[in-house]
Order: structure tokens, then sequence, then C-alpha cells
């Protein structure tokens, strides 16, 4: 196995952690010792499906390329919903709904690939 550190893959699952953990703690009330608990929770939850793809020993390259799509929508979505005013009161919501529609993206592109895999092993 490859060095993990070397691996772009991680920059990617970094930089996303970076920009969910900030949105989370604009959007959030950071003085209470439970919003901390939830919060870590909800934040493996929204790291989960980018941590899918980027983290998978198979197809490096194509797994990279669909971690950094789903990454670069959602920290979009997080930095529309948290930074960009007018802001609701239902938009903590997001950190519940995105993932949600990352994991049927990341279900979606694996089995792209493997199509194209089997595809491909199928023609030789």
């Amino acid at each position: 196995m490859k060095n993990i550190s070397r691996d772009w893959r991680l920059a990617i699952l970094t930089a996303y952690f970076a920009v969910s953990a900030a949105a989370m703690i604009q959007m959030g009330q950071p003085d209470t010792i439970l919003w901390y608990a939830v919060s870590i929770l909800f934040l493996l939850w929204v790291l989960a499906p980018v941590a899918v793809l980027c983290l998978i020993p198979l197809w490096r390259r194509l797994a990279g390329i669909g971690a950094a799509i789903s990454a670069i929508f959602g920290a979009w979505i997080y930095i529309d919903v948290a930074f960009i005013p007018p802001s609701d009161a239902q938009d903590g919501l997001i950190f519940l709904f995105l993932p949600i529609w990352q994991f049927c993206f990341v279900v979606l592109w694996l089995a792209a690939i493997a199509l194209y895999r089997w595809l491909s092993l199928k023609e030789r």
C-alpha cells in the first residue's frame, strides 16, 4: 500500500473538513459542551460521503475525482448557506440532508467506475 500521507485525496478530505467545520461553527452556538458533542457526530456524518471516496483502496484516481466533485459541491453549498445572507432558522438542516445526496452520488459514481472497468475488461 502506498504511503497514505502522499495521497492527494487526503488533501481533498482535509479541505472539506475545514470548510464543513467552519460552516458548522458559523451556524451553531459553540458556547455549550452539548453543542460540541452533537456537532462532532454531525461532522462525521458530513465527512462520510467524501471520506468513502477518499479512503477507498480501489480505483484511486477515479475515486479521487469523484471525491473532488462531491467535496466541491458540498463546500459550495455549505459556504452559500452559512456565510451568504440571508440565513434562515432551518439552514442547519443542510448538515442532515446534503450527505444523503452525496451518498447517492457516491453510489452512482462507484457503479459507473465498476461498469467502466467491467466493460474495459470485457473488450480484452
